[in-house]
């Protein structure tokens, strides 16, 4: 049923800690450690590695790839009021796929375009700046993306800062059924560099602002970010370096 932070409407309903003890199966692939929805596929393992200290959330372990790897058939039914993190990083900025929400059709996904960090609805439009936010990549430094979905309007966030551009899926054109990691559409558009902490959380669109939202996914204690300003939010994540 998921895990329920202080705001109460707030549902932890998917998490995978990428390389924490006990979050990897066989040749890497996460495991859900709220649910079941493990990411049972996957193609290129061998550049994957773990990590065990470093990572976004204080000390802990992270999962590196290469490139050319990808995980997927991890389940998700939801697909409003649902919101998406996670931490990455780059040395190098190289276009690629994060983390998308379907490997078919329309999904809504967490990349890096030509000018840095990004969100999109592929084949449809981009949320917020097209090809990414200018100026949002520094290299080596962990970041936190996220998209939320909130009465099926689609919003980009990087260190919990909006970005604009908002994207309306009031047509439910984004398909949200099988979330993909490190990997685009058909193994495509693949990504190279350190993720870590991927956390989906369920919501209510009127009690819950965007501020606790991101705080949800940003951290293991929600609580301590539920209460800030989305500037303050970001003051705080951006020294996850």
């Amino acid at each position: 049923a998921g895990l329920q932070s202080a705001n109460a409407a707030i549902t932890l309903i998917h998490e995978y800690t990428l390389g924490e003890p006990g979050s990897v199966a066989a040749n890497n692939a996460p495991l859900d450690n709220v649910a079941s929805s493990d990411f049972t596929g996957s193609f290129g393992t061998g550049n994957t590695s773990v990590t065990a200290t470093g990572g976004a959330i204080g000390t802990g372990a992270y999962l590196s790839t290469t490139g050319s790897s990808g995980y997927f058939n991890a389940t998700n039914t939801i697909g409003n009021n649902i919101a998406f993190g996670i931490y990455a990083r780059q040395s190098t900025r190289a276009n690629g796929t994060i983390f998308m929400t379907n490997g078919g059709s329309n999904p809504l996904k967490l990349q890096v375009g030509n000018n840095g960090w990004a969100a999109s609805v592929d084949g449809l439009a981009w949320v917020g700046t097209a090809q990414g936010t200018v100026g949002s990549f520094v290299a080596d430094e962990w970041v936190h993306l996220a998209v939320v979905v909130r009465n099926n309007q689609v919003n980009f966030f990087i260190d919990g800062v909006d970005q604009g551009g908002a994207y309306d899926n009031s047509g439910d054109n984004i398909a949200f059924n099988n979330m993909h990691l490190l990997t685009g559409i058909g193994g495509g558009s693949t990504y190279t560099g350190d993720i870590d902490h991927l956390r989906v959380v369920t919501f209510d669109a009127v009690a819950d602002n965007n501020a606790a939202v991101i705080g949800a996914l940003a951290v293991p204690e929600p609580t301590s970010t539920a209460l800030v300003g989305l500037a303050g939010l970001g003051l705080l994540l951006r020294r996850r370096s």
